[in-house]
């Protein structure tokens, strides 16, 4: 069953992503701070082309498909760029632009994961890479499930993977990154882990063909809440589960000295996590 959306939560985690603050950045250890008015989603969601290189869509990509909080959008620093690739993509609403922060589809406006993680998968597959990302900060599982009203999230970015598969794209890698919103609401375990489950079966159901799913543990934030063991654990038991699922690592391990705001992934952190992906990855293809 799906809950019933708190849509003003919503628009308020959409108004303060905009400012920079992330999702839930009003509470702060139980404190509330006050609200700035909402905001629409073309100033949430990275979705403007200028500057953008356009090239054509590779029939043969190798492409991920991104769903998740802020690590997974556009939260990171520095910016990076793959732009000198032609064959390193980024797909948003039917067309490919070279690869580069921030990139078209999630939240945020900063850096993001993707670059240096395409780049760095690239030469191993022979193969273009193509990104696809609808990821929103301070998001939580609940806020992922089908049917959501608030925002439409998972229907957002399943539309543009319909586009994308329509076209004849296949998607063969799913990445969730999420949980630190959950840690922060203390959501209980089984509840967490039905979520999880109902997300999962939705992606597999109305994405054609065979999916790896790839996830992260990750519960915590300096800035907003302690780590969440129980969390993890949910995320490691779920992954396990699963055959078609991969737990790439464990978030929580990286402290502060990889984040450029306590909490949000700087260089070194990002280049840790990109090649902890690139790792899963090459795994799943058989050339690790």
């Amino acid at each position: 069953m799906t809950p019933v959306p708190n849509k003003p939560a919503i628009l308020l985690i959409l108004a303060l992503t905009a400012l920079g603050f992330g999702a839930a950045a009003w509470i702060k250890y139980g404190k509330a701070q006050q609200p700035p008015p909402a905001l629409t989603l073309a100033q949430i969601f990275r979705m403007d082309p200028k500057g953008k290189i356009e090239e054509p869509c590779p029939p043969d990509a190798l492409t991920f498909f991104v769903i998740g909080q802020s690590h997974a959008a556009n939260s990171m620093l520095p910016l990076t760029s793959a732009e000198d690739n032609p064959e390193v993509l980024n797909y948003f609403r039917g067309k490919c632009y070279r690869l580069s922060d921030p990139i078209l589809g999630p939240a945020d406006f900063r850096g993001s994961l993707w670059p240096t993680f395409a780049q760095a998968l690239y030469p191993h597959v022979n193969k273009p890479v193509v990104i696809m990302s609808y990821a929103l900060n301070g998001t939580s599982a609940q806020e992922w499930l089908p049917g959501e009203e608030g925002v439409g999230l998972m229907e957002r970015a399943l539309a543009d993977a319909r586009r994308y598969t329509q076209a004849g794209g296949t998607i063969e890698y799913i990445i969730y990154d999420q949980g630190q919103r959950d840690a922060m609401d203390l959501t209980p375990k089984k509840i967490y882990t039905q979520h999880l489950k109902t997300i999962f079966d939705h992606l597999q159901n109305e994405i054609p063909g065979d999916q790896t799913f790839l996830m992260y543990g990750q519960s915590w934030c300096t800035a907003y809440n302690p780590p969440a063991p129980y969390i993890i654990e949910a995320q490691q038991e779920f992954a396990a589960s699963r055959p078609d699922t991969v737990m790439v690592m464990n978030m929580d391990e990286l402290d502060d000295s990889h984040r450029h705001d306590d909490c949000h992934f700087n260089g070194k952190g990002r280049a840790i996590i990109a090649q902890k992906l690139v790792e899963a990855v090459l795994k799943k293809e058989g050339k690790d």
